[in-house]
């Protein structure tokens, strides 16, 4: 019988740069990185959004799906997939063309596209879409 407790868990290759990175620096280093990111990723959040990029984003997108993904900072999804060389570059675009309410995934990393689709449910439940 196989061992219930044993974690069968693949650990993305994402994370092991980032454990393998960690493991070579200190705890006030890793805090330090970290803090610097934070400052970065909110400037450049509140720069898409002060600029208009986050509602150019949303251009010709249908008027349901950009209702249910409104608070989503596209361009922003799309900087730290790009900067964390995450492997699932398309993920963004299912908050903006709706095929994760369709059902439709073009992503490598189930993961990934099911926590989209169970955002995007979570929103549809609440109303966000009428």
């Amino acid at each position: 019988m196989d061992d219930p407790c044993k974690c069968t868990a693949k650990v993305s290759p994402e994370m092991h740069r980032v454990i393998a990175w960690m493991g070579q620096h200190t705890a006030e280093e890793v805090y330090d990185f970290r803090e610097n990111v934070m400052v970065w990723i909110e400037q450049a959040a509140a720069e898409f959004k002060n600029s208009g990029e986050c509602e150019a984003w949303f251009e010709g997108c249908e008027p349901a799906v950009a209702k249910i993904s409104a608070k989503i900072n596209g361009p922003l999804m799309e900087m730290l997939i790009d900067a964390a060389e995450h492997s699932d570059k398309g993920c963004p675009s299912l908050f903006q063309n709706g095929d994760a309410l369709r059902g439709v995934c073009h992503l490598k990393s189930g993961c990934a596209c099911m926590l989209c689709r169970c955002t995007l449910v979570r929103r549809i439940g609440k109303g966000w879409h009428q």
